[in-house]
C-alpha cells in the first residue's frame, strides 16, 4: 500500500484544526483581521492583501510557466494547481472586500432604518401628547361653560325669589 504523504499531512494538519478551532472560530478571526486590516492607521495593513494578491499572482505563474516549458507540468495540472491556489488568495481578497462593503451598507441601512422609527415613534408620541393636551382643554372649557350656566341659573333663581 503506497501512502500519500501529501494527503496524510493534509488530514493530520485538518484534524488538528478541527480539535482546535471550529469554524465558527475560523471565520470570526479572518473577520477581525481584516478588521484590523481595514481600521489600521498605517499604510502596511491596507496594502497587504493587494500586495499579497499581487505577489502569489507572479511567483505562482512564475512557477507554472517554468514548469510548461520544461514539460515537467502538464497544462491540466496547472490549470487545476492555478485555481485552487490564485483563486484562493483572489476570494479571499475580493470576497473579503465585497463583504466589509455590504456589511458596512448594511449596517449603514439598519441605523437609517432604526432613526426613521425613532422618528416615527417620537411624532407618534407627541401627536398623543398634543391629543390628550387638547382633550383636556375641552374639558376644562366644557367644565368652565357648565359652571357658567349654572351659576347663572342661580343668579335667575334669585331674582325669581
Amino acid at each position: 500500500m503506497i501512502v500519500d504523504p501529501n494527503r496524510l499531512v493534509g488530514d493530520v494538519l485538518k484534524g488538528a484544526d478541527d480539535l482546535t478551532t471550529s469554524k465558527e472560530e475560523y471565520n470570526q478571526q479572518a473577520t477581525d483581521r481584516l478588521t484590523v486590516d481595514t481600521t489600521s492607521p498605517f499604510k502596511l495593513p491596507h496594502l497587504i492583501r493587494p500586495i499579497l494578491g499581487i505577489w502569489v499572482t507572479a511567483i505562482y505563474s512564475a512557477i507554472v510557466l517554468a514548469g510548461l516549458l520544461t514539460g515537467r507540468l502538464s497544462y491540466i495540472d496547472a490549470l487545476q494547481a492555478t485555481e485552487v491556489l490564485v483563486g484562493g488568495v483572489f476570494i479571499f481578497y475580493f470576497g473579503s472586500r465585497g463583504f466589509e462593503k455590504v456589511a458596512e451598507q448594511r449596517g449603514k441601512a439598519q441605523i437609517k432604518i432604526a432613526a426613521e422609527k425613532s422618528k416615527a415613534e417620537i411624532a407618534k408620541s407627541e401627536a398623543a401628547i398634543k391629543i390628550e393636551e387638547l382633550r383636556t382643554k375641552a374639558e376644562i372649557k366644557e367644565d368652565r361653560k357648565e359652571a357658567r350656566a349654572d351659576r347663572k341659573a342661580e343668579r335667575q333663581e334669585r331674582r325669581k325669589n
